[in-house]
């Protein structure tokens, strides 16, 4: 019944627009037949980007092709006049480009023989939309006409999609180029149909189903190496099932806490949901290596695999460091070695578990990683919750939210960060060491979300605002109620009637995030520096892609730019860059049986002569794990390179070293490099934290007072794990002018419980 209203909704609209519009030229036929031309300037047929000459790249049009005066260049002059027609409608509108010359370069509406409107462009490529009314005209015979009467500079003209209309605000269609949206910066690849990739790019296809294997991929990874990690969500679906499609088992998820409250609600249930379907499959991880360097995978194993208990998958994130391989399956954060160097882990850890004591929404689940430049791994967690025992006994229970955590390689050390999340898919760490996680929409309306990943901060999302919505009636409400969610607009960017609890996002963007990444600085497209990478699954290739965006800081906060198509066309789940300066991207091919076979492809720069060979990557750095062996001199070089992957890579590798804090004060004592002081920084934070260093936290108490704003800040960030004894000068730093320094110093001080600095009324 839903269907059949949605159905005759769309109908009835369809009628009320054609209603409201005709369309009286759209210029896709090719000629001008019905047009009369003078002059050369339109040459025979409409013109489109595809070909033809041009005055630069065309945009703002609709569908394939114009109405162009520069098929001739900039010398070409002429007419096109339409054949005569009765004004019955209020508006004409068009789409307008090209110069700016009144009676030389204009589109010109003639009654009885005089111009009565007219209408010029900006001087530039771009349409835009333009509307006359026409109502004072209405029952008068008229026509149309295209001028070009110049040879100046912009002495064009562009015209598309003349429309009669009831209202002054029209519906033009998207522009498309062999049936594909026009996306500026982009084209299409014959490699893979529909897909666009930048128009300085290469692509060349790494792995696929048919040559090896490759299903369901949902999370990437490199080694040093250079080889590829993939996860295998086999089981999302089938043996990890939602709570939407089985809403009867939903006040006994709610109960939940333990992860054998769950095994026993399957138990519960096994009659309506068997469990022998929950089990009868496994989660992988892949191993992909291209040993000739020809760009297609030639040796594949299978990793790991065995995650087919009742309480495993989906298969979330995957993280190469060292010869250690991080995977994350809900209920469990495992490690891997692969100590016989066969391709397959002989070695394997649970390093933490407790997650997703809950069924909530399948894809909820673990996803991640990123280490961050205090050295520890950060992941995220959906709202399928988490109640974590530690290695320290300590107890982490989130039962209605999911959050951003950390902790040291060795599985030591978790603790939660920011909290109040709903699905957030992964973390990325800019130059600046700011974390970064992406958080999806609830469908009630609201948007998916960038956020800032701040200590101790708290998003907002509970799973009541689920409920509310989406489980209302099984929960006792015949209408939905009222949600403070949507109500108050809590997951909004920041806005004045905002509840004062909880850290807005910065910006909001896609229909689906998934996977997340940070350009390095080194590598394909290297226009995209200090820009963060996110894949959008939009439920269809054509709505599906990844985009670009930057973060500015505003105040102690940050704030989005316009975010930019990086490519479109394919559902893309996850992008990391490869040691080889490649940008490696894994997609789902979308096909009718709901099976979800997946392919692996890889961008980079397109040669040219007035273009320098590519970067030749950081793989000579890392292959073999040779960093590691490099002198501490050599090191400390190294934090100053431009690729932010080896500044760290190095930072770590000192921070393990009995020398390393005088590499790390002279860090941030020179002026020359502020990445290598900005890594001695975070390498003093490091030997504080971990090793209770006295000389590490007296030098970043110095740094305090340093004229640089960011290395303040990093200081003030860096004591809140330091053995501070005195927080006078911290305290200080409440007052300093940056506020992002004093939210720093704020957070550090509260963390040290230092009640001296906070108002009493507050405590």
């Amino acid at each position: 019944m839903a269907l059949l209203s949605s159905i005759l909704f769309s109908l009835s609209l369809t009628v009320i627009l054609a209603a409201e519009q005709t369309l009286f030229e759209d210029f896709e036929k090719g000629g001008f037949e019905a047009w009369r031309m003078t002059g050369n300037a339109f040459g025979g047929s409409a013109s489109s980007t595809q070909g033809g000459n041009q005055p630069g790249e065309v945009t703002g049009f609709a569908g394939e092709s114009f109405a162009s005066s520069f098929t001739q260049g900039p010398k070409g002059m002429g007419s096109l006049t339409s054949s005569p027609f009765t004004i019955r409608k209020s508006y004409i509108s068009f789409l307008i480009g090209g110069g700016n010359l009144k009676g030389l370069t204009s589109i010109q509406l003639l009654v009885d023989q005089k111009i009565v409107r007219e209408a010029i462009g900006r001087s530039d490529y771009n349409m835009l939309p333009k509307t006359w009314d026409v109502s004072a005209l209405k029952g008068k015979e008229a026509a149309l006409r295209l001028v070009d009467a110049s040879t100046r500079p912009h002495g064009y003209i562009l015209i598309d999609h003349i429309l009669f209309s009831d209202k002054p605000e029209p519906s033009f269609p998207p522009a498309t180029r062999n049936g594909l949206p026009v996306i500026p910066g982009l084209t299409a690849t014959s490699q893979i149909p529909g897909l666009q990739i930048p128009k300085e790019s290469n692509l060349k296809i790494f792995a696929t189903y048919a040559d090896h294997g490759l299903y369901s991929p949902n999370a990437l990874s490199v080694d040093t190496d250079g080889n590829l990690f993939v996860t295998e969500a086999h089981r999302f679906g089938h043996c990890v099932p939602s709570t939407k499609n089985h809403p009867y088992w939903l006040n006994d998820d709610l109960a939940a806490v333990t992860l054998n409250d769950r095994r026993k609600l399957h138990q519960k249930w096994n009659h309506r949901y068997p469990i022998a379907k929950m089990t009868d499959r496994s989660d992988r991880i892949r191993l992909l290596k291209d040993s000739d360097k020809d760009g297609i995978a030639d040796q594949n194993t299978i990793y790991a695999d065995g995650f087919d208990d009742l309480l495993d998958g989906a298969a979330g994130g995957v993280f190469s460091l060292d010869e250690r391989v991080y995977f994350a399956c809900i209920p469990h954060i495992w490690s891997f070695r692969d100590t016989d160097e066969d391709g397959k882990a002989d070695e394997q850890k649970k390093l933490l578990s407790g997650f997703g004591p809950r069924i909530s929404l399948a894809g909820h689940g673990l996803d991640g990683f990123a280490q961050g430049p205090d050295g520890r791994i950060y992941g995220t967690v959906g709202d399928r919750a988490m109640n974590v025992s530690t290695q320290e006994s300590r107890r982490f229970s989130y039962n209605d939210q999911g959050a951003v955590f950390r902790f040291d390689p060795d599985g030591s050390n978790f603790e939660v960060v920011h909290s109040g999340l709903r699905d957030p898919q992964g973390i990325a760490f800019d130059r600046w060491g700011n974390p970064v996680t992406v958080d999806s929409d609830s469908g009630q309306g609201d948007k998916a979300r960038v956020i800032y990943v701040v200590e101790g901060a708290d998003s907002g999302w509970r799973t009541g605002h689920e409920n509310l919505h989406t489980f209302h009636r099984e929960i006792g409400y015949s209408k939905r109620p009222v949600n403070q969610w949507m109500q108050e607009r809590q997951w909004d960017t920041f806005h004045n009637n905002q509840a004062a609890f909880l850290l807005p996002p910065v910006g909001v963007l896609t229909v689906k995030p998934a996977g997340f990444t940070y350009h390095p600085g080194t590598g394909f497209p290297d226009r995209l520096l200090n820009s963060f990478l996110l894949c959008d699954n939009g439920g269809t290739p054509e709505s599906s892609g990844t985009w670009s965006f930057q973060l500015t800081r505003e105040g102690a906060g940050m704030s989005m730019e316009t975010p930019q198509k990086l490519i479109w066309g394919t559902m893309a789940t996850d992008l990391v860059f490869g040691t080889d300066g490649h940008l490696y991207i894994c997609d789902i091919i979308v096909q009718s049986n709901s099976e979800r076979p997946g392919r692996i492809f890889a961008l980079s720069a397109r040669q040219s002569p007035n273009r320098p060979p590519d970067h030749p990557g950081v793989a000579p750095l890392f292959a073999g794990g040779d960093i590691q062996k490099l002198a501490s001199i050599k090191l400390f070089e190294l934090m100053k390179h431009e690729d932010y992957r080896v500044r760290l890579r190095a930072q770590l590798t000192l921070a393990d070293r009995p020398e390393a804090v005088p590499y790390f004060i002279n860090a941030t004592r020179q002026k020359e490099s502020l990445n290598l002081a900005l890594h001695g920084t975070w390498g003093l934070w490091i030997r504080a934290r971990r090793r209770g260093s006295a000389a590490s936290t007296e030098r970043l108490l110095e740094l305090l007072a340093n004229p640089v704003e960011e290395l303040r800040a990093q200081a003030a960030r860096a004591l809140g794990e330091s053995p501070l004894k005195d927080a006078g000068r911290l305290v200080n730093s409440l007052q300093d002018p940056s506020s992002r320094v004093r939210a720093f110093a704020a957070i550090s001080l509260a963390r040290l419980r230092v009640r001296a600095a906070f108002n009493p009324t507050l405590l």
